[in-house]
């Protein structure tokens, strides 16, 4: 079953101009053969030469890393910007951030470490703003929906002091406000991007607390909202035996990478097949996009694909730095880039 094939792409003229200068984009993605050369060079220095001549802003006198890839993503959204006719557009992708960055300084402030290594100042919030407000445990210096994300966090973690439980809270207020949003937009490639995410997120939260052996009355509460999978679907199939539960997903536009997955996690004992079928998955229904002849479709792709880039990116230079093998890199990739 999929969705790819009902999805309307009506055409909008206002965006000629955009989609032409997108196509030009998109033929300069990394391509297969340039992650290839990313995973043959032999070290950390090697790999970022090679993104060098690939486009990435990496200076000659070097740069961390992550300051490269935070820049190629900042462009990134400095071009939707630039082209894109409805400001609610770029909001929707730098609210994310925002979202993000906040996961990450509660993360800091209640374990106690220095993560400022994964905060991405690319949202619409300062980050300073962010920052005091936590320090402070005041929530209401900031604006809703983040004040409510920040207050959900708290009351999570005081019940249960599991760190995890921050993140969660957080994208349940996240993906609530994304859905709000993308529904004012009325666009149905958007509306059916965030729906599968969501679901495809749900699922593999789901299945971790089955391979896990965990209690399942706690997974209602961290079921994102925005999905198309209610607990009412979950909870029929909570006692199946991972042997059939695939058969369950077949009813779903997910049904192929999910049962896939399932096999390989009893078969290997590993999520990376799983996370890879997932991202291939979303991958492919960005590709539709390329159906639009003129609309903001191909310009939302275009910057969702650009993510994948940079987060497949980033788990070559991470192993790189840690010195992993190429095969056990290329675990980590979606399946178009290998």
């Amino acid at each position: 079953m999929s969705l790819l094939t009902d999805i309307e792409f009506p055409d909008d003229t206002r965006y000629i101009y955009a989609v032409g200068r997108i196509r030009a984009l998109e033929r300069r993605l990394l391509s297969r053969a340039d992650f290839a050369r990313l995973l043959d060079a032999p070290d950390l220095d090697g790999a970022l030469r090679n993104l060098a001549e690939m486009g990435y802003p990496v200076p000659e006198e070097g740069m961390a890393y992550e300051a490269v890839l935070t820049e190629e993503q900042r462009a990134a959204l400095a071009l939707l910007e630039d082209l894109t006719e409805d400001p609610e557009l770029i909001e929707l992708f730098r609210r994310r951030y925002d979202f993000h960055n906040l996961k990450v300084l509660l993360k800091a402030e209640y374990s106690g470490q220095d993560l400022d290594r994964a905060i991405m100042d690319l949202g619409t919030v300062d980050v300073e703003e962010l920052r005091e407000a936590v320090r402070a445990g005041e929530p209401d210096r900031l604006a809703e929906p983040l004040a409510e994300a920040m207050r959900a966090a708290g009351e999570r973690y005081a019940e249960s002091e599991n760190p995890g439980d921050l993140d969660a809270a957080v994208e349940s207020v996240q993906y609530a406000e994304l859905s709000g949003m993308i529904a004012e937009l009325g666009n149905r490639f958007l509306s059916t991007w965030l729906v599968w995410q969501v679901d495809l997120l749900n699922i593999r939260s789901f299945l971790r607390f089955r391979w896990l052996q965990e209690d399942l009355k706690t997974f209602p509460e961290i079921l994102l909202p925005g999905g198309s999978l209610e607990w009412d679907f979950f909870r029929p199939i909570r006692e199946e035996p991972l042997e059939t539960l695939g058969q369950a997903f077949g009813r779903t536009p997910y049904g192929r990478a999910v049962s896939d997955g399932i096999g390989q996690l009893q078969s290997r004992h590993s999520f990376a097949p799983l996370e890879r079928g997932c991202d291939d998955l979303m991958m492919e229904l960005l590709g539709a996009s390329s159906r639009t002849s003129f609309g903001i479709e191909p310009l939302a792709a275009y910057v969702l694909l650009k993510e994948f880039e940079i987060r497949s990116v980033r788990a070559v230079l991470v192993g790189k730095l840690n010195g992993l093998p190429r095969e056990k890199i290329k675990e980590r990739l979606p399946g178009a880039y290998i």
